[in-house]
């Protein structure tokens, strides 16, 4: 089993924000907006309702790195 990096870069965040919030599907839009940081802050409009989200980079570096485990565990 491979040692997981506990290290993720910032660039891995960035291009995990650009695949999110590249998807197009319909009813799905999203409008991005993403900061220095490497948080991301989008509006989804779903059915006509517009839903404003906010999400970390925390939140995404910790997503990253279950999916990550996850991957390399199978």
């Amino acid at each position: 089993m491979k040692k997981v990096n506990k290290g993720i870069s910032l660039n891995a965040v960035r291009n995990a924000n650009n695949k999110l919030v590249a998807r197009s599907g319909s009813p799905v839009r999203f409008i991005s907006d993403n900061s220095k940081n490497g948080a991301v802050s989008f509006s989804a409009v779903y059915y006509g309702k517009i839903y404003d989200l906010n999400i970390s980079k925390a939140n995404i570096k910790e997503a990253y790195a279950k999916s990550l485990a996850e991957t390399i565990a199978k």
